[in-house]
């Protein structure tokens, strides 16, 4: 069977707090280039860990993660998507290092991390990089903006 994909299975990753047009780009990008889809959630902890000391308030995981899958089921994507919970640093090179995933999403904000861990890896994965998504101002999407 030929694929209309470009990639089998592409992993991506993220907070997703208060679910937004950006998330929803994201996500739509990512089931445009794979056939399978393997989306880390990041748990409040890690995701507070990640902010160097700043107050970082998000909703609780079970709410982000029913938000995601209430897309993807409205999208027709529940069967080609697995949600992973992401507690840390360490879960994240785990996950990237499966060897299922040929392909990866990323912001430009983390494309070195992940640019390093991809020279680690025995079967290098592909990186796409995502454009961050701005509103008609031209200003950022973010859910940090949102919450404010």
């Amino acid at each position: 069977m030929v694929s209309n994909y470009p990639f089998k299975h592409i992993f991506l990753g993220g907070t997703i707090d208060s679910f937004h047009a950006g998330h929803k780009e994201y996500i739509d990008l990512a089931h445009a280039l794979a056939e399978r889809v393997t989306f880390s959630l990041h748990s409040a902890g890690f995701a507070q860990s990640r902010q160097h000391g700043k107050p970082y308030e998000v909703k609780p995981f079970g709410e982000r993660y029913e938000a995601i899958v209430d897309y993807l089921d409205a999208q027709g994507w529940l069967e080609r998507c697995e949600i992973w919970e992401c507690q840390s640093e360490a879960d994240v090179e785990k996950f990237i290092s499966d060897e299922r995933f040929d392909a990866m999403l990323v912001l430009k904000e983390d494309l070195e991390i992940r640019l390093r861990i991809n020279e680690e890896r025995k079967k290098k994965y592909a990186i796409v990089i995502k454009p961050r998504t701005v509103d008609a101002s031209g200003e950022d999407v973010s859910s940090t903006k949102l919450r404010s």
